[in-house]
């Protein structure tokens, strides 16, 4: 709330002072500068393509949260292997601006909620379990636990050695990557040949072990980062 404030004070100055040929020159209070560094470290960070498979936006947004939970109560602690946390069905409501006319039984139960538990399992690094609790016959707030998933699609990015493993079992022959060689700077199409090495498909040619470890590196930056997807070659 602070920073948007701050944000509607910057916004009406600007379009307040229009007309000015320079800048006003402000000062940040010293108060403020706790909240401004923590906005280097507060924040949530995932891998782009856990979110890319899903087919809803509120499961998205149940993705985000569980993960949120999952970082925060994981970090710095090793040991810790899953996270629960407990959330009202009207909070849901609100931070996913679920329509007032979802009925809980018959839209956030079945068209959110189990949806998004079978698809964080078979998707994403993360799977989810839920109980309800309930006030009387309403239900009044969802207990979640949040795991670790290694079983699931994205298990091939959590190192680049699972990523190695998986390119050699299911895309021999695969046309991976067409770019152009930044050596030659002739064009190359990267695939795996059933000896487990990788080449190029344009030349035939094997690489030297220092250029196939640059290779396998830049793949696995690229699938990381979303731009090129193993699973949908």
């Amino acid at each position: 709330m602070l920073l948007y404030s701050l944000f509607l004070v910057f916004s009406g100055l600007r379009c307040g002072f229009s007309w000015c040929a320079e800048w006003l020159p402000l000062k940040i209070a010293p108060e403020l500068k706790p909240y401004l560094l923590e906005l280097g470290n507060n924040f949530l960070k995932y891998n782009i393509t856990n979110i890319l498979p899903l087919r809803s936006a509120f499961i998205i947004r149940l993705y985000e949260l569980c993960k949120d939970h999952y970082s925060e109560g994981t970090r710095y602690r090793d040991s810790v292997t899953s996270v629960t946390f407990d959330i009202k069905v009207d909070k849901l409501r609100e931070l996913f601006e679920i329509p007032n006319s979802y009925q809980y039984s018959s839209h956030i139960k079945t068209r959110i909620i189990d949806k998004a538990v079978k698809q964080l399992k078979d998707k994403t690094d993360i799977q989810i379990v839920y109980k309800e609790q309930k006030i009387g016959r309403k239900v009044d707030r969802l207990l979640i636990t949040v795991k670790d998933n290694n079983k699931g699609s994205n298990d091939y990015l959590s190192s680049q050695k699972a990523f190695i493993s998986y390119l050699r079992a299911n895309c021999v022959n695969v046309d991976l990557y067409k770019g152009k060689d930044k050596n030659t700077l002739n064009d190359m199409i990267l695939s795996i040949a059933p000896d487990g090495k990788i080449y190029d498909k344009k030349s035939s040619n094997d690489f030297n072990a220092k250029r196939s470890s640059e290779m396998w590196e830049a793949l696995y930056n690229l699938a990381k980062q979303g731009i090129i997807s193993i699973k949908e070659l």
